[in-house]
C-alpha cells in the first residue's frame, strides 16, 4: 500500500533530498574554473542604445559587478540554506533559520582553477527527522567533502554512512560512503556536470558566467529603493537556478533525481519531467548585493515549493507509483494537500588570495567504472 505511512513519509522526504540537491546550486563544481577570454567578455557590461533604460541599466551593473572578479584570481562561496516544511498528515513540521554560521556549502577555487568543497548535510536534512534525536544527531553530522582538478574527484564521503543507514536499498553509485577517486579524463566534459550533479545539484558559481547569464533571467529588475547597493529581480525557479548554478537544469535536475528514481521504483524520465514543469511555474524572488568595492557581493533568493508536494500524487502529474491504486493515489494527494514548503538561499562571494590546497594521497577506492555506469543510468533509466 503506498499509504503506509513510513513509506508516505519516505517518498516525500525524497522528495526534499532530491530538491535538497538541487538548492546546492550554489555549492559545487563539475569541473575546475576556466576563466577563458570568451567568459570574461560576455560578462563585460554591454553598451546598447537601450542600456540607460532602467531595467538594462541595472542588469548592466550586475554584470559589471561581476566582471571585477574577472582574471585568475581566488575566491571563496558559503552558501547557506533554510526553509519551511511542514506536513500535517505525516507529521512533518520543520522550520529552519539560515544559518550564516555553518553554511550548507563551502566552495574555494584557487586562481589555478582546482576546487575544494565541503557540502555540509545536516543543516538540510537533519530537521527533517528532528522527532528523532538520535537520528537527527546523526544526521547533522552527515557531510561530503571533495577535492578537484582538471583530471580527478577525490572524495571523502565517509560521512553519510548514515544515510544508508536509514535507507539500505539507497543506491549512491561512485559516491556510495568510504574514500574514493574518478578519473575525469575518462568520463568526457559532460560526464563531469553530471557526475557532480547526481551528488550535490550543480556546477561551480563562476561570478564572471554568472554575471553574463544572471540578469537575462529576470522578468523584473529594480534597484532597491531603500538601499542602493542592492537590486531586486524575480524569475522562475528554473531560470535562476540554471543560471545561478551555469548547467543545462534538466540534466541536473535528471542527474539530482536518479537515486530517487531508483529508490521509489519510479521513471526517471516522469520524475524529471515533473520536477522541470514544476521548477519552470515556480516565482523566484531574488537579492542582489554589490559591495562597496563594486564587486558582486551576495545572492540570496526565496521561492514557495509547496505546490512539489501538493501536487506530487495527482492524476496529471505524470509519475507512475508501482503497485497504487486510484485510491491509494487519492488518499495520498489529501495527505499533502495542505503541505507547504518554502525554501531560501544566500551564497556570498569573497575574493582571498591566501586559498591553496593539496588535494590528499591515498590508496583510494577507484570508482571511475563506477561512475561510468551511474552516468549510463541518466540515458537508460
Amino acid at each position: 500500500m503506498l499509504l503506509e505511512r513510513s513509506l508516505l513519509r519516505w517518498s516525500c522526504l525524497s522528495v526534499v533530498v532530491a530538491v535538497s540537491l538541487v538548492l546546492t546550486a550554489c555549492g559545487t563544481s563539475s569541473k575546475s574554473v576556466s576563466r577563458t577570454t570568451a567568459a570574461v567578455e560576455a560578462a563585460e557590461p554591454s553598451v546598447t542604445d537601450s542600456a540607460a533604460e532602467p531595467g538594462n541599466r541595472d542588469r548592466t551593473a550586475i554584470e559589471s559587478a561581476a566582471s571585477k572578479l574577472a582574471g585568475p584570481v581566488a575566491y571563496r562561496l558559503r552558501t547557506a540554506n533554510g526553509q519551511v516544511l511542514q506536513v500535517s498528515a505525516l507529521g512533518i513540521d520543520v522550520k529552519q533559520e539560515i544559518d550564516p554560521d555553518r553554511p550548507t556549502t563551502i566552495v574555494e577555487v584557487a586562481a589555478n582553477g582546482d576546487i575544494h568543497t565541503v557540502i555540509d548535510i545536516g543543516p538540510l536534512l537533519g530537521p527533517l527527522v528532528s522527532a528523532n534525536p538520535g537520528a537527527a544527531a546523526a544526521v547533522d553530522a552527515a557531510r561530503v567533502e571533495l577535492w578537484q582538478d582538471s583530471t580527478r574527484i577525490i572524495i571523502d564521503a565517509r560521512g553519510i554512512q548514515v544515510l544508508v543507514d536509514f535507507n539500505p536499498s539507497s543506491d549512491l553509485g561512485p559516491f556510495a560512503p568510504g574514500l574514493a577517486v574518478i578519473d575525469l579524463t575518462a568520463l568526457g566534459e559532460s560526464g563531469h556536470e553530471d557526475l557532480v550533479a547526481a551528488l550535490v545539484g550543480s556546477t561551480v558559481v563562476d561570478p564572471i558566467v554568472l554575471g553574463a547569464r544572471l540578469p537575462s533571467a529576470f522578468d523584473k529588475i529594480e534597484r532597491d529603493p531603500d538601499d542602493p547597493s542592492k537590486y531586486l529581480a524575480s524569475a522562475s525557479y528554473a531560470d535562476v537556478l540554471e543560471a545561478v548554478g551555469g548547467a543545462d537544469f534538466e540534466r541536473l535536475v535528471r542527474a539530482a533525481g536518479l537515486g530517487i528514481a531508483r529508490a521509489l521504483r519510479l521513471d526517471l524520465d516522469d520524475l524529471t519531467a515533473y520536477y522541470v514543469r514544476q521548477f519552470e511555474s515556480i516565482r523566484t524572488d531574488v537579492v542582489i548585493t554589490i559591495g562597496d568595492d563594486g564587486a558582486l557581493s551576495s545572492l540570496e533568493f526565496s521561492a514557495d515549493l509547496s505546490s512539489v508536494f501538493v501536487q506530487l500524487f495527482a492524476e496529471d502529474s505524470g509519475i507512475e507509483f508501482d503497485g497504487a491504486t486510484e485510491a491509494d493515489l487519492a488518499e495520498a494527494s489529501a495527505a499533502v494537500a495542505d503541505a507547504r514548503w518554502l525554501v531560501t538561499g544566500s551564497t556570498t562571494f569573497e575574493l582571498d588570495e591566501s586559498i591553496a590546497f593539496v588535494p590528499p594521497e591515498g590508496d583510494f577506492e577507484d570508482r571511475t567504472e563506477a561512475a561510468g555506469r551511474f552516468l549510463a543510468g541518466l540515458v537508460s533509466d
